[in-house]
């Protein structure tokens, strides 16, 4: 493996200087080695476990063990994508189109999100497997259960309606953390299809943090239906006109029934 190192120096996204091990080596001075006892220095490791790296379709380095480069602009089946100073994902730049599903990573799905990874987490992709997203950590997210299994699967589904229309399709994704958090806030996706744009903001806390996304003339109509069904606002969507203003906004909202069965409900915000 130690040959994929070769080009490392080349971008900044693969500075071997600013992952974990390479900031070790900076740090190491020979006369920190210990006395030796015969042939065999005391406390020093032998066996060097193999460095696993991850490399993009540019064949840049990444990732390496299991964790993103941190400053890095990489590229996976055509998608961009641009990690933060902590090495979270912060934006992909995608043109989404039918493919076979690419294969999952079920490790890097059990692990999305490190330690603030919640119980109701899944791993979640960026962009779907069957819309020629990778399936490994370059292109996962931690998200909650009832956000990656309805709100964002409609907006997939919304994508494939596209597609098979023979529209063009475009994806930019924005993802917000709060503070140090691996774990996402907020998760925008703005979709163009044949000119046409539509923007879908996901709440992967469901805390109400949508609200304020809401415009003043339908908050009325939401909180209503939030105090009758006592659920939360999961995600909303925003439809453009071809000329960029807005016209009509769609609050989805989750709720669970006294069995505990999950239900959505919407409402629809006509821009008068």
């Amino acid at each position: 493996m130690l040959e994929n190192f070769k080009d490392v120096n080349e971008t900044p996204c693969n500075r071997f200087a600013e992952a974990p091990l390479g900031r070790q080596l900076e740090t190491f001075d020979a006369q920190d080695i210990p006395e030796t006892e015969g042939d065999q220095p005391l406390g020093i490791i032998t066996e060097v476990n193999e460095v696993e790296t991850k490399i993009d379709d540019n064949g840049n380095v990444y990732c390496i063990d299991g964790k993103l480069l941190p400053n890095c602009t990489y590229e996976l089946n055509g998608n961009i994508y641009v990690t933060d100073d902590k090495g979270r994902i912060i934006s992909c730049d995608a043109k989404p189109v039918r493919t076979p599903e690419n294969p999952r990573d079920n490790k890097a799905q059990q692990e999305a999100g490190g330690e603030d990874r919640k119980p109701t987490d899944q791993g979640g992709h960026i962009v779907g497997r069957d819309l020629n997203g990778d399936g490994g950590i370059g292109n996962l997210l931690a998200m909650d259960a009832k956000i990656n299994q309805s709100d964002y699967k409609r907006m997939e589904n919304d994508i494939k309606d596209a597609l098979d229309e023979g529209k063009d399709v475009t994806m930019h994704t924005d993802v917000t953390y709060k503070g140090d958090s691996e774990r996402p806030d907020i998760i925008t996706v703005t979709i163009t299809a044949d000119g046409e744009k539509a923007v879908y903001k996901f709440d992967n806390n469901l805390d109400g943090s949508l609200m304020d996304e809401i415009p003043e003339v339908g908050k009325e109509a939401v909180q209503a239906e939030l105090d009758d069904t006592g659920g939360q606002i999961s995600s909303i969507k925003e439809i453009y006109d071809e000329n960029g203003n807005l016209e009509k906004t769609i609050v989805n909202i989750t709720y669970t029934d006294e069995d505990g069965v999950n239900h959505r409900s919407r409402v629809t915000i006509e821009n008068s």
